[in-house]
């Protein structure tokens, strides 16, 4: 992470503060106040992995240096966290190819300079249009991708990019087509989970399973070796307002359906939100 504050005033290390915020949050504790309480509690835990020789700094000292730190580099440290851990138990890494939908809440030019920002290595974006000439109003509508699979409704986009698009997919994924009905059910809007034991879910709305066929769904099955489909009694998973609203609304959802506690950390960067993990007691972590 990058650290943007002046050498004589870095008593207390940067990566030390970042992770007494992040294990504290993961925890429940959402006030700087509360942070500071949880490190003074478990100041000999957390030493067992950074060394604190100057102690904790004061709850206003917390809030100053998190402020300093530049978000894209803690989202990419955060983003290389979880790939080491991911490579260390055999699984895929989080791909860094960004797929997009241009529409009036994503432009072609702020994506590529944020991917280039944060590292990502591919763009790739698209024109959509839907049969009233309005682009889809956000990419999670019309797709989803998985470790294995992608489910795209590809009649949506002009062919001449729709021909690149689906070329680029099938080089690491099985593509499912789906049709502008089908979209319209929320079938590209899933979200493919693993629990803490390692168990697959594909998890979408009542609508969304209602409207895949029954090929679709096996297909979804076979390519993830996946345990179950785990479908909300909603008729969507997007509420009215997305983001983080949209986050926690949707796991609201999932903890009322199945029981889990469920902790999750939002990081706010240039406007957008971001959930970086979900872990506590036997809950989902996002793949």
């Amino acid at each position: 992470m990058k650290d943007t504050r002046s050498h004589i005033n870095q008593v207390y290390p940067v990566m030390e503060v970042a992770f007494l915020v992040i294990t504290a949050m993961i925890c429940g504790q959402n006030k700087w106040t509360d942070i500071k309480d949880f490190g003074e509690g478990n100041i000999e835990w957390l030493r067992e992995y950074l060394p604190y020789d100057n102690g904790l700094p004061t709850r206003h000292n917390i809030a100053a240096i998190m402020r300093t730190v530049v978000p894209e580099t803690l989202l990419e440290a955060m983003v290389g966290w979880v790939n080491l851990h991911r490579e260390k138990h055999a699984q895929p890494i989080i791909s860094v190819t960004v797929y997009a939908a241009l529409s009036q809440r994503c432009d072609r030019l702020v994506l590529e300079d944020y991917a280039d920002r944060i590292g990502y290595e591919r763009v790739i974006s698209f024109q959509t249009h839907l049969p009233s000439g309005a682009p889809v109003y956000h990419t999670n509508v019309m797709m989803s991708v998985g470790e294995q699979f992608c489910v795209i409704c590809d009649e949506v986009i002009p062919e001449f990019e729709r021909r690149f698009v689906i070329k680029s997919l099938a080089k690491d994924k099985q593509v499912i087509s789906i049709s502008l009905a089908q979209m319209n059910q929320f079938c590209g809007n899933i979200l493919q989970l693993e629990t803490a034991d390692g168990g697959k879910v594909i998890a979408m709305s009542q609508s969304a399973h209602n409207a895949f066929s029954a090929a679709q769904k096996s297909s979804l099955l076979l390519m993830v070796s996946c345990c179950r489909l785990m479908f909300l009694p909603s008729s969507r998973l997007v509420v009215v307002r997305c983001g983080v609203c949209w986050v926690k609304s949707f796991y609201q959802a999932i903890y009322n359906r199945c029981k889990y506690s469920l902790t999750f950390i939002c990081l706010a960067c240039r406007g957008r939100y971001y959930v970086i993990t979900l872990l506590r007691d036997s809950c989902f972590e996002i793949v």
